[in-house]
């Protein structure tokens, strides 16, 4: 069976092409996906007509030329729905129609179920209803959100603001709202959709915000540089403080590079004439709607301004023309002005190179399991390099796999089978074991940090049988395990081998690890209910505000706030712990952790500081050159700051080649682990 990936837009231009760019993306990178569109319809009485309404609209040329370029893209146009509620809202309606066209999809997905294995089933969020249909069939489920990341950082608040207030938005006015990763914001700029929770589409808002929290992801058309504060609130946890949030993929921008139009636009041909940076440009997107007073006043405050300007209008919102007129004349005449054309710019070029081979945006397609596999084979390598009489084998999990034809675990063949195959040429040494596919994961876990560790758990039988087959012909000296697969500690217990963890993340966030127990003795509430100003204090770590905390995995009513503090309980009664780090790196946590200061209620095993590992392989083909990073914080080239951390990073890169010689920190922290080895 083939790996097909289905998208479900919804049929709006913003949002049909940018999802279809997005498949032509995958398919970049991932040519063996099969991937497949769904295109949903609203009612339609011409029997003669054999495009959907929906979209014969305004993309039916787009999907033509699609067709045409990338054969490989299959639309698969849904039945017409017979007739539809109605409703006064097209925003109501715009959630409905998706709705009525369940069955439909239901049938479509069960359909492609048969001939191949459903990786992922990626929905628009105004077809959010169809989150139930595969929730039912098990298929794993992410969200495109096409605005930018601020949008999603609202968004996902939503439910959040409709606990914390109990009036309606629009009864508020002035009042100023907080929201993770945006400046405080009046409740009167709230966007209209979501300011009166009597109106019939707050319902749908605040239900999809909801669904879109439960997803295996959320894929956000937009670049980690460009929000990186809105970016970090999210993936910290922080725009759903009730539960967990699920991964961000930023994979944006998303543009299409087909010129739809035989001939450019009128519009186009002006801009392409005007002097660079010379021209305003308005757009307020597809749901900007302003009255014809509206209008007319922006149309003689741009006019007054004296600057050229090209304009999107729509009708039905205000602003007068003297602000306009100011606000376009600062723009260009003050040194505010100049500074935000110039930052303006700057995210253009950044942009460019977030699309590219190896860009931020790139990356984010790729790179669900490559920090964690890639950093403890590694590990392998070193260990090989200073100690060539031990045997290494790899041990690599799958998630369930119905493709029988395939003998590479789909869990890896995502993003590290390249980095695999070539550690298999040119360190023979090592062995790789592919435990068998598991046969399925329980329909009620969603969530992807809970399958991280209970894909392992399921692994255990597997695991079980390989220690014991490998033990028959070998002393096993030691089982390095990540913490996500804690599971397997039982496992090695039970066998009595030597268990160490290895932790791939920094000293200061394996003492908050490791404290987590302690904490949650002592604290009679969940941290999520504490007062946000109070300040935890962690061994090793400066005092924590609660807020700063990541709310996620402390939230006691969670099933990864289990996952969490067993694994912790579990690590402090190991062998030892295997740090991706070196000393220097961060000595006060260190020694808090090797002063035991971290659990404090047991011994503290041994912490070996092997860092910094890093591959010298290029899975990619081409170098990255170096002037790209600079580029990226070329605003921090300028000033004192800047310089300032600059000369740190140096300091600690410095001190990160010395750790890893022969008879720096790293190499001797590998020795002693090797010989507590020796000596089992």
């Amino acid at each position: 069976m083939e790996n097909a990936i289905v998208l479900y837009p919804f049929p709006g231009r913003g949002h049909l092409i940018s999802m279809v760019e997005l498949g032509k993306l995958i398919l970049k990178h991932n040519p063996s996906f099969n991937i497949t569109i769904l295109i949903f319809n609203k009612p339609n009485t011409s029997t003669t007509s054999t495009a959907p309404q929906y979209v014969a609209s305004s993309t039916t040329q787009y999907i033509t030329a699609v067709n045409s370029t990338t054969p490989s893209i299959n639309f698969h146009h849904l039945p017409p729905i017979s007739e539809v509620p109605s409703t006064p809202s097209p925003i109501a309606q715009a959630f409905l129609i998706p709705r009525l066209n369940n069955l439909n999809l239901h049938q479509a997905l069960k359909t492609i179920s048969q001939t191949s294995k459903l990786k992922a089933f990626i929905i628009d969020f105004f077809c959010d209803a169809a989150f139930e249909v595969a929730t039912n069939l098990d298929i794993p489920t992410y969200y495109f959100f096409p605005s930018g990341a601020s949008a999603l950082a609202l968004f996902l608040y939503i439910p959040t603001l409709h606990k914390k207030v109990e009036k309606s938005l629009k009864d508020l006015g002035d009042m100023l709202l907080d929201i993770p990763g945006l400046p405080p914001i009046r409740a009167s700029d709230m966007p209209g959709s979501i300011t009166d929770r009597t109106a019939e589409w707050y319902e749908y808002f605040l239900n999809t915000a909801a669904h879109m929290a439960k997803s295996n992801g959320i894929i956000v058309n937009t670049f980690d540089l460009l929000e990186t504060k809105v970016v970090k609130a999210i993936s910290d946890g922080l725009c759903v403080p009730d539960g967990p949030t699920p991964p961000i993929f930023c994979i944006g921008p998303l543009i299409s590079s087909s010129n739809q139009d035989e001939d450019e636009h009128e519009c186009l041909k002006w801009l392409n004439s005007q002097p660079s940076r010379s021209v305003v440009f308005l757009c307020f997107g597809s749901m900007g709607l302003f009255s014809a007073k509206q209008l007319e006043e922006m149309a003689v405050g741009l006019e007054n301004s004296g600057q050229r300007f090209l304009w999107v209008e729509m009708e039905d919102g205000f602003v007068s023309a003297e602000e306009l007129e100011n606000r376009v004349r600062e723009l260009f005449e003050s040194k505010a002005g100049r500074e935000v054309r110039e930052s303006v710019l700057g995210f253009r070029d950044e942009a460019m190179i977030a699309q590219r081979e190896g860009g931020s945006s790139h990356v984010a397609l790729a790179k669900l399991a490559q920090g964690h596999l890639i950093s403890m084979v590694e590990l392998g390598k070193l260990i090989l390099k200073h100690h060539p009489s031990f045997s290494i084998t790899i041990l690599i999990l799958s998630e369930p796999n119905t493709n029988t034809n395939s003998a590479t675990p789909q869990y890896v063949a995502s993003s590290t089978t390249k980095y695999i195959t070539t550690v298999n040429s040119t360190t023979p040494s090592i062995t790789f074991h592919h435990l068998p596919p598991i046969s399925e994961v329980p329909p009620s876990t969603t969530f992807f940090v809970d399958l991280k560790f209970l894909i392992p758990r399921l692994n255990n039988p597997n695991l079980h049988q390989t220690l014991k087959t490998i033990s028959q012909t070998s002393k096993l000296r030691a089982f390095i395990i990540d913490f996500f697969c804690d599971a397997a500690f039982e496992v090695a217990s039970n066998l009595t081998i030597p268990t160490y963890y290895f932790f791939t993340s920094s000293p200061s966030n394996l003492a908050s690890f490791l404290y987590r127990p302690t904490l949650h003795k002592n604290k009679d509430q969940s941290i999520n209910d504490l007062n946000n100003m109070l300040l935890v204090d962690i061994p090793g770590l400066p005092p924590v505000r609660v807020s700063d905390m990541p709310k996620i995995t402390f939230d006691p009513t969670t099933k990864m706030y289990e996952y969490f503090l067993n694994t912790a309980t579990h690590m402090a009664n190991s062998n030892g712990l295997v740090l991706n780090a070196f000393d220097l790196l961060e000595t006060k946590a260190i020694k808090a952790i090797s002063g035991g200061l971290c659990v404090p209620d047991g011994p503290t095993p041994p912490i070996f500081c092997i860092g910094p590992l890093i591959s010298n392989t290029n899975q990619d083909g081409e170098e990255h050159d170096a002037t790209e990073l600079e580029e990226r914080v070329k605003e921090l080239m300028d000033s004192e700051v800047g310089t300032e951390l600059r000369e740190r990073v140096s300091g600690l890169r410095d001190e990160a080649v010395a750790a890893v010689k022969e008879g720096g920190s790293s190499h001797v922290a590998l020795a002693k682990l090797a010989e507590v080895w020796r000596q089992n």
